[in-house]
Order: C-alpha cells, then structure tokens, then sequence
C-alpha cells in the first residue's frame, strides 16, 4: 500500500473527533490552499511539493487530525497526488452508502481521482469540519439521482449550521420555494458571499 492508502485505512480505523477549530486558510499567490497544522502553513505544499506535503500531513490524518485529512483530499481534488495509482482507489464510496462508479468512468479532469479525494474529504466531514462537509455536498450533487441530492442536502445543512456561506448559498439554489431561496440567500449574503448577493440583486431588479 502507499503511504496515502495506509494512512486512510489506519483514519478510518481512528473513529471522529471533534475538528479542531480553524477559521483561517493559508494563502498562497493569493489563493487559498490549505489548512494550517497546529497554526503553522506547509512550505512543502505552498512550493508544491506535495509529495513532501503528504508525507507530512499522512501520519496525522491517520491519526484522526481533520485538518490534515482535509489537506490530503485537497492535494488529490488538485489531480496533484504523488502516488495516486489504479490500485489506491476502490469501488465502492463509503459516503452514507452512496454507491459511486469506479474512478476509470471518469472522464479526464476535475473528477479523475473523485474517489480519492472525496474518501478524505468524508473522513473530515464525519468530524465536523464544515468545509470538508460542503465538499462532500458538492461531490454528492455531481453524482447526480435522489440519493445523492439527499446526501448533498445533509451535508449542505451540516455546514450551513456552523455559519458555512457558500453551503448556504447552496441550500439556497437547490430549494423548491422561494422563500427558503430567500431565507439561505439572506444568510450568506449577511456573511459577504458575493453569490448569494447576486442572487438577492437580481431579484430586487425583477420586482
């Protein structure tokens, strides 16, 4: 197994936690690009490293560290995963028992390691990280059918609880009635969600 592979299962093995509060991302050309570890940012991966980046954030998410889990779906969300092979990805997504396809029918791009990414990305969710929980929302919502709206809204409404904007703006686009439309809009727009505003102007234009 790789060192990706081994550290999964031993998080799995881990339990939850609570995540460990941290409102703030590392910066890097102006990007957002992970989560700091005990409020220190990657060199490694704001130099894109990231193979050195996974060697140190791997024992920590086997360990149950949210953060860290969260930093190792986004290195594979990026397509930038040192050693991500055929055999690292597995059949079957764990996600509230959502069945999802194998990673090879997925055409070439932001999907090709879907699997991957979105295993650690839940690993974070399940403790509480509330942008680990948006993206298992907006994994679930590309799969597309019933159960994955289901499992989208759960999520969406997991992070939108904690203040999450853009999982409330979300919330917002995927209601059937306006007024919840209004109600989830309102709500990140208070948070400064340019996408939300948008859609609050748009609606004061047509009245």
């Amino acid at each position: 197994l790789t060192v990706a592979r081994r550290a999964f299962e031993d998080a799995k093995k881990a339990g939850t936690a609570k995540a460990p509060k941290e409102s703030r991302f590392c910066r890097s050309v102006k990007r957002h690009t992970h989560y700091p570890i005990d409020g220190v940012c990657s060199k490694s991966y704001e130099t894109r490293d990231y193979s050195k980046a996974l060697l140190e954030w791997a024992p920590l998410a086997a360990k149950g560290n949210a953060l860290a889990q969260y930093n190792l779906g986004h290195i594979y969300r990026r397509q930038a995963g040192p050693d991500l092979t055929r055999s690292d990805t597995i059949d079957i997504l764990f996600i509230d028992g959502l069945r999802v396809p194998h990673v090879s029918n997925y055409a070439r791009g932001p999907n090709t390691t879907s699997l991957y990414y979105a295993e650690w990305y839940a690993l974070a969710a399940r403790q509480g990280l509330d942008r680990a929980q948006y993206q298992v929302g907006q994994f679930s919502m590309r799969l597309g059918g019933p159960d994955s709206r289901k499992i989208a809204t759960k999520y969406f409404n997991l992070a939108a609880a904690q203040g999450h904007s853009y999982s409330q703006y979300a919330l917002g686009k995927m209601a059937a009635d306006e007024a919840t439309k209004l109600k989830w809009f309102r709500l990140a727009a208070k948070q400064g969600n340019p996408r939300a505003q948008k859609e609050l102007d748009a609606r004061k234009q047509h009245q």
